[in-house]
């Protein structure tokens, strides 16, 4: 027995030690703390630290631990009998889930209540920057009746330990419920909303509620701005198969107030409805008639592709916030890959029509087709953008008129563009590489300091070849070109001709100075002016050695000096209306018809009103023009003119006969309404007025030399005198008529008169006729006429005459009565060699009558004749006598 109560007393003493040892030493209670820690960490799965545990009023108890190394948690309260009634404070700098660790200020108050195996535990405090309260019932490892409600909390708080980026920053607040939650299963509501949080400069608000059930979710989420509302409807969310679907709405009533959002200034309403999955990655689709036509469109793994039906071009450049230059219904494909960052377009433009605008304006008067009346029923656009590049084909076409950019590349990095162009219309074809950039990226010019350069090197209206170099902008040009081609147009005639042009554009388009040289018409070309809209100012002009033909086929001038020819103009303006400058014009060296020709001409002009002179030597022909005027207002025209002719035999091809001798004339020649030529010469001996007016030339002969002015034309001149008529010359009909009157007429030496003086021994020679007249036709070749010389003693009479003068022959009868002899007869044959045949009969009644004069008396021989058959007998006689006379003659 004492054995027994010897060792219950050791045993009782060695409690009391242990007791001692662990309850008021500090190496006992270090050992307290470690065995609970490692109790809490393995049954809470957290890295537990008790850093201090009051027992001595058991069941009372009170414990301070640090928890995950950052958690603070004290607690103090009643533990018996499994059961908790204990408060709890919950403090800490920082904030940690299995995501990421945040900084954050907490303090919660809380209370657990309860058997341990079905605690109650509520709390309230600061956490996330706002503030939170909870309670829940603990069930071993089940949660139920969860509410937990925070307000005022920071959003990027929240979503950072979430592992996901918060789209709406600022204050959140957040309520939720659950009916059950372990890991078989859960049951409740989530909400969530934020109020007025600064997105992208857009007060935004939003407001999300969730409801759960195990693995099936459902959501609504609303987003609304003052010009934005987002609407998810009908969501679903599949946690075991990881799926979700909804129904959304997108409605914006000004895009401009989302730049700062979209980071670009779009403009008008936009509204879109549709749905959005998610199996695996995310997938929106939806359609929008914003535009007023339909864009369907689909998001999927990081592509959005569109496809456009009827949308107008106009609005869609209008949403762009551009001013639309052209209106078109689009249809087609769009597409924008974000991993790639690449978008692609390719639709087609039906009713293609450019809207009214300055630009128009101009490209319709260039292009000489009306721009706003024109529709481009072929057009597409095929574009791909990637990496601020793009590329790929533009087109607008009809069946008369195309514009198209092939091959085209924009570079938006360094604002430039490069394409081939290609633009038909009805007045104007331009095809060839093009090159634009801006001013930052193109190599610099020489008092270059626009904005815009360009180079273009392609052909111009198919036969011209054209090159561009330099800067231009919106009201100004610097620029170097080039043409060149096998061609040069003219107002009425394009010619062959090889051309290169070199020259320099520079100024406002509204003073536009242009200049260049070259080679044209086989010669050498200078110019410089100013441009300003259609006029030239201070314009010059020099054309060496051109080919003067080539220069008059361009001028509309089909007849023209072949040779080597300098012009010469300068103009303080030219213009279609109004022009003021000298022009000059010099050919030397030329041949016109076989023959040497030169001219120098001087041109002054003053808008409508035209001084000139002109010098012309052609063969040993001189013709100078003074004074010469015109005013293109009243289409009038005059000038004085001095002809000199040396001789005419060398302008037989150029006047269509071949005239001889010489000429000089001078006068006017005038324009109104029909051309009018008048003017004197005394080449011929006295006084030449003539007319030309209406294919009429009327001839005026004053004491005019009949043989010198015969003396024009190739055949033997008989007589001569002193002519006094007129001469009139139908140029329509070509036909000659004279009525004149010769005074001092005599014969002339010739084989006519010898052959009279041979057969009826009269010397015309010695006569001469004071009262005679000439009066003929010729046409066709045929001169027709009478001439009659007549004196107090006789008369020579060449009647009924026909002259050919393409034969060279003549037919004429002529009746004579002089120096005691009459008689007639008839001319005929060649010109140079005539044949006479005389009426004998007359003759020799002509000495009979005679005869019996000087045997009875004049005036009984002529009562005889008046008596019946007085003359039958000396007819007889004289016709016998004729006839035997005939045989020898």
């Amino acid at each position: 027995m004492s054995t027994l109560i010897k060792y219950s007393i050791f045993i009782i003493v060695l409690l009391s030690l242990i007791l001692f040892y662990f309850l008021y030493t500090p190496l006992g209670n270090q050992q307290i703390y470690s065995s609970v820690s490692y109790i809490l960490t393995k049954k809470s799965g957290l890295d537990v630290d008790v850093e201090s545990i009051n027992i001595q009023q058991y069941p009372y108890l009170e414990a301070d631990m640090l928890v995950e190394d950052k958690y603070n948690l004290k607690l103090k309260g009643f533990l018996e009998n499994d059961t908790l009634d204990m408060d709890y404070i919950l403090t800490s700098n920082c904030l940690q889930s299995s995501v990421c660790t945040i900084d954050d200020e907490i303090n919660i108050i809380g209370h657990l209540t309860g058997p341990l195996d079905k605690v109650k535990i509520t709390g309230e405090g600061k956490t996330l920057d706002g503030n939170i309260s909870y309670e829940w019932l603990k069930q071993e490892d089940t949660f139920k009746d969860i509410n937990l409600v925070l307000n005022d909390i920071n959003s990027s708080k929240l979503f950072t330990l979430l592992g996901q980026t918060a789209l709406l920053e600022g204050k959140a607040n957040a309520r939720m419920h659950f009916d059950i939650l372990n890991q078989a299963h859960k049951r409740g509501e989530i909400s969530y909303e934020v109020k007025k949080s600064d997105f992208s400069g857009l007060l935004v608000d939003l407001h999300a509620n969730i409801d759960i059930e195990d693995n099936d979710q459902t959501f609504i989420i609303d987003v609304v701005a003052p010009e934005l509302t987002l609407h998810l409807t009908k969501g679903r969310y599949d946690q075991g198969k990881n799926t979700a679907h909804a129904f959304y709405t997108l409605d914006i009533q000004e895009l401009s107030h989302l730049e700062k959002l979209l980071g670009y200034r779009y403009a008008g309403p936009f509204y879109a409805s549709g749905e959005i999955e998610y199996d695996e990655h995310i997938i929106i689709k939806g359609f929008s008639k914003s535009f007023d036509g339909l864009i369907d469109f689909i998001y999927e793994k990081d592509t959005l592709n569109a496809d456009l039906t009827g949308v107008p071009f106009r609005n869609f450049i209008t949403k762009l916030s551009y001013t639309p230059l052209l209106d078109a219904n689009t249809t087609g494909q769009m597409g924008y890959d974000f991993l790639s960052k690449r978008i692609m377009i390719h639709t087609k433009l039906k009713n293609a029509k450019f809207l009214p605008s300055g630009l128009l304006d101009t490209l319709s008067e260039k292009s000489g087709i009306d721009m706003r009346k024109e529709v481009f029923d072929d057009s597409s656009v095929n574009l791909t953008y990637k990496d601020d590049i793009l590329t790929g084909d533009i087109r607008f076409a009809n069946k008369e008129n195309h514009l198209l950019f092939n091959d085209a590349k924009v570079n938006l990095t360094k604002r430039s563009m490069e394409s081939t162009i290609d633009l038909q219309t009805q007045k104007y074809k331009l095809s060839g590489k093009t090159y634009v950039a801006s001013l930052d990226e193109a190599t610099p010019m020489q008092n270059a300091l626009q904005d815009t350069y360009i180079r273009f090197n392609g052909t111009f209206n198919t036969h011209y070849k054209l090159a561009l170099n330099g800067l231009i902008n919106d009201t100004w040009a610097n620029m170097d070109y080039t043409l060149s081609a096998a061609r040069f147009p003219g107002p009425t005639y394009t010619i062959e001709d090889d051309v290169n042009l070199t020259g320099h554009i520079n100024g406002p388009f509204s003073r536009l100075h242009i200049s260049g040289e070259g080679e044209a018409l086989d010669g050498h070309i200078r110019y410089d002016g100013v441009k300003i809209n259609d006029n030239l100012e201070n314009f010059t002009l020099s054309m060496d050695g051109i080919h003067s033909v080539k220069l008059s086929t361009l001028l509309g001038q089909k007849t023209f000096p072949k040779g080597r020819a300098d012009l010469h103009a300068d103009f303080e303006y030219l213009s279609k209306e109004n022009k003021k400058g000298t022009l000059t014009y010099s050919l030397e060296k030329s041949t016109l018809d076989t023959l040497p020709f030169s001219l120098y001409t001087q041109i002054d002009l003053d808008n409508s009103k035209q001084t000139f002179t002109a010098d012309v030597t052609m063969a040993n022909a001189k013709i100078n023009i003074t004074k010469g005027y015109r005013d293109t207002d009243t289409n009038t025209t005059s000038a004085f003119y001095v002809i000199d002719v040396k001789d005419l035999t060398p302008f037989e091809k150029l006047l269509g006969y071949k005239y001889h001798g010489p000429f000089y004339a001078m006068g006017e020649a005038t324009y109104h309404k029909h051309f009018k030529v008048q003017g004197l010469s005394k080449t011929f001996g006295g006084m030449l007025d003539f007319v030309y007016e209406k294919d009429q030339l009327d001839i005026d002969l004053d004491s005019v030399s009949f043989k010198q002015f015969m003396g024009l034309f190739p055949f033997q001149v008989m007589i001569d005198g002193d002519t006094t008529g007129k001469i009139n010359y139908d140029f329509i009909n070509k036909r000659m008529v004279v009525n004149t009157k010769l005074k001092n007429a005599k014969f002339l030496h010739s084989d006519v008169v010898s052959n009279i003086y041979k057969k009826a021994d009269v010397n015309m020679l010695l006569e001469e006729f004071d009262d005679s007249t000439l009066e003929a036709s010729y046409q066709n070749d045929i001169l027709q006429g009478d001439l009659k010389l007549s004196n107090d003693r006789g008369h020579f009479f060449l009647t009924n005459t026909i002259m050919n003068t393409h034969t060279n022959t003549i037919n004429a009868y002529f009746d004579l009565r002089m120096q005691e002899q009459v008689f007639s007869g008839k001319v005929y044959g060649a010109l140079d060699d005539p044949e006479v045949d005389l009426n004998m009969k007359k003759l020799i009644r002509h000495k009979m009558d005679k005869q019996m004069d000087s045997m009875i008396g004049k005036g009984n021989r002529k009562m005889m004749e008046k008596m019946p058959m007085g003359e039958a007998s000396k007819d007889a006689a004289s016709g016998v006598a004729g006839g035997f006379m005939g045989i020898f003659f």
